[in-house]
């Protein structure tokens, strides 16, 4: 073999052994290279889901925060008031026999309020109670376990115990949207990504914006990987021990990414539960109103322009021919008190919530009076609540006035120059539509119920016309305006309501007394803008001036021998209170000091409150196998036996 063909073998073993090693080198790389795709993958998976967990977690304590505010929603909202009025008339009217503690009121009124808090959590309505109706019926607050009250009815404690609400989050903006009913999270009926998200109104929780579908929101939702669906349900269980933690909430949440390019099926499950401690209710009978023992009364600032005498009177006669009573006639403002425009004359003392400037400066002063104004003194830093006024419910009133009237015939109601009868034939007791009776004298024959007279489901005009209630104090109650024009007189007591304003036109004719006898309660339940009292005209006037949610305004001339009470209305650039006009009186009335309504004893809701304030976990944990869905949840049994209970 010469040299050159060993030489050319010899390199051919080189090139092969070179290409071995180069194999072998490359085959880790490969490795390396195949695992780190999946790896990728894995650690992109396992930071959506921690995000994913984050995100659940947070629904958690947003939830919690909710029911921490449980406490002040019970002292404020209106709906739930109406509740709690509605099942003391009903249990006042059908008192259980052999339960002299209330039990029975007590039961029903945590449940009603328990399903009420949890209806803005899981969405749906619960039942609203109504004078006429078995409330435990209804709620199902006789039954303590879910699995009993099957089937469960709609509206009832149980019912709302198994709804689930959906969250979505925005991973881009980190805003919060949810399912949305008209007014409350809604209750779903499907979850995912084509559940109810597809079709159901969506609300940003952080700007209040609505729109219909995800879709509207984002039209990719289901590939960017920007949203997370959380599904909740949230139940109150009580075992009736009063044991520590025997009360609790439990708050469940799945969340889940609608969309991954990376991960897919990342599911977590929690389950939180968290106490406020028991839940008390205290009931007593009696009423909430009084003592009404200021002439005037704002919750937000006090105008006093022109002249204004502010006095006391013992009977409507003295009050017009002004004797007055030495050092009454007192006056209240949460706010400022401003009577510098003219001739005032204050018997009493003035109150004011704010303080006294120090070192004092009149420049700074809440109370700014005339340099020749009269007073009986003041007080700085002294705050008030707002009384209420027994009326019992709107509701109380309307379902009173139906079944006395029984079939009606929708529509207006007008007459003229005649004499009417209130007595559910010549005029219903309820009215669907608006009433215009001018130059008429209308009766109250007979009184249906305990504080029911005369239901309008509209507006009231009177136009020189005589109203008299008769022998026993009743309600008139109208779910619209009320305007009193010229020649207005009221004979007897009673109490005329509007949902809306009430308005007093006329010439120094109109009259809204009869006599020394006469105690009339005019009331304006109407919110803001919407309601009010507006008293124009020269006119005399006999009775308290109550807009709890509004404003009162006293124009023209002439005397109140009476109160006129204000709540106000904070956004309002107008004080609670103006008086207008050239001269005018306002004659404090004693007898409103001692007044405690017309109606009878009312079995009354006096508390309802967890004996905690602070609420807190006292549990946390994943549940793998267990997502939040409909099915999922109706497999559950809450238990709530309410057998422990404030005074």
């Amino acid at each position: 073999m010469n040299k050159f063909l060993k030489f050319r073998i010899r390199q051919g073993f080189a090139m092969i052994f070179v290409i071995l090693i180069a194999l072998a080198m490359i085959i880790p790389v490969l490795i390396l290279a195949s695992s780190t795709i999946p790896r990728r993958t894995a650690v992109t998976g396992e930071a959506i889901s921690d995000r994913v967990l984050a995100v659940g977690d947070a629904t958690v304590d947003k939830i919690l925060a909710q029911i921490n505010t449980f406490p002040y929603v019970v002292s404020t909202d209106c709906t739930l008031q109406e509740g709690f009025d509605s099942i003391g008339t009903y249990y006042t009217n059908h008192p259980p026999t052999d339960d002299p503690n209330n039990t029975i009121a007590k039961t029903v009124v945590s449940k009603y309020a328990i399903a009420y808090l949890l209806s803005t959590l899981n969405g749906g309505a619960a039942y609203q109670p109504t004078p006429v109706q078995d409330p435990a019926y209804y709620l199902q607050a006789d039954v303590d376990h879910y699995e009993d009250a099957k089937p469960v009815l709609l509206g009832s404690l149980w019912d709302i115990e198994d709804n689930v609400s959906t969250y979505l989050y925005d991973m881009n903006n980190q805003e919060y949207y949810a399912v949305w009913d008209t007014t409350n999270i809604a209750s779903i009926n499907s979850t995912g990504i084509s559940g109810d998200i597809i079709t159901e109104s969506i609300k940003n929780l952080a700007t209040g914006d609505t729109e219909t579908g995800i879709a509207a929101w984002d039209l990719n939702y289901a590939t960017d990987n920007r949203w997370v669906e959380i599904d909740t349900n949230t139940q109150y269980e009580d075992d009736g021990s009063n044991a520590p933690q025997s009360t609790k909430f439990k708050i469940r949440v799945s969340a889940y990414p609608l969309s991954s390019s990376y991960a897919t099926h990342i599911v977590r499950n929690l389950l939180a539960e968290a106490t406020l401690q028991s839940l008390d209710v205290s009931l007593g009978y009696g009423s909430e109103s009084g003592p009404y023992d200021k002439a005037l009364w704002s919750g937000h600032g006090l105008t006093i322009n022109g002249n204004v005498t502010v006095a006391a009177a013992d009977s409507l006669s003295n009050a017009l021919n002004e004797i007055y009573i030495p050092n009454l006639g007192d006056i209240y403002a949460s706010g400022e008190i401003n009577a510098k425009a003219g001739k005032v004359d204050i018997r009493g003392i003035i109150f004011t919530s704010l303080p006294r400037p120090e070192p004092y400066d009149p420049k700074k002063d809440p109370i700014v009076l005339n340099q020749n104004a009269s007073e009986g003194g003041r007080e700085y830093n002294h705050s008030e609540s707002l009384l209420d006024f027994p009326t019992g419910t709107e509701e109380s009133v309307k379902s009173a006035a139906i079944g006395a009237t029984g079939p009606y015939t929708p529509g207006n109601f007008s007459a003229s120059n005649t004499i009417l009868d209130v007595n559910g034939s010549v005029v219903e007791y309820y009215i669907d539509g608006n009433v215009d009776i001018s130059n008429s004298t209308i009766y109250f024959s007979t009184i249906t119920g305990p504080n029911v007279d005369w239901y309008i489901n509209g507006n009231l005009t009177l136009d020189g016309t005589t109203l008299d209630f008769g022998d026993a104090p009743g309600i008139i109650w109208v779910n619209g305006d009320i305007t009193f024009k010229s020649g207005t007189i009221v004979k007897g007591s009673g109490t005329i309501v509007a949902n809306g304003k009430v308005t007093f036109l006329g010439k120094s004719s109109s009259l809204i007394y009869e006599n020394n006898d006469s105690m009339i309660a005019i009331i304006s339940e109407g919110y803001d803008e919407n309601g009010g009292i507006d008293i124009q005209g020269n006119q005399n006037f006999c009775g308290l001036f109550y807009a709890p949610h509004s404003n009162i305004i006293k124009g023209g001339n002439g005397k109140i021998f009476g109160s006129l009470i204000a709540g106000g209305y904070i956004s309002s650039t107008d004080d609670g209170l103006t008086i207008n006009g050239a001269d005018n009186y306002i004659i404090y009335d004693p007898r409103w000091k001692d007044f405690i309504g017309w109606l009878p004893e009312q079995l009354k809701v006096k508390g309802v409150q967890f004996s905690g304030s602070v609420i807190y976990r006292f549990s946390w944990k994943e549940i793998i196998s267990k997502p939040v869905t409909n099915s999922n949840i109706e497999e559950l049994n809450p238990v709530f036996i309410f057998i422990k209970s404030g005074s």
